[in-house]
């Protein structure tokens, strides 16, 4: 998964280019501040990807 704990805070980052959203206080909110701006995660095998909207065009 692409939600990163950079010390007590939840950043989420894209797998593609490496773009990160506002770091959040907890996991969840990071989740909820992911989806509101676009991103989607993607299951490959057991693990998670996360992607944010100019990625997805190029996957």
């Amino acid at each position: 998964m692409s939600i990163e704990k950079i010390r007590r805070e939840y950043t989420p980052i894209c797998d593609g280019c490496g773009e990160t959203l506002p770091a959040e206080d907890d996991f969840y909110d990071a989740v909820e501040a992911k989806k509101r701006a676009g991103w989607r995660s993607q299951k490959y095998g057991s693990d998670w990807y996360d992607y944010c909207p100019a990625c997805q065009q190029e996957i």
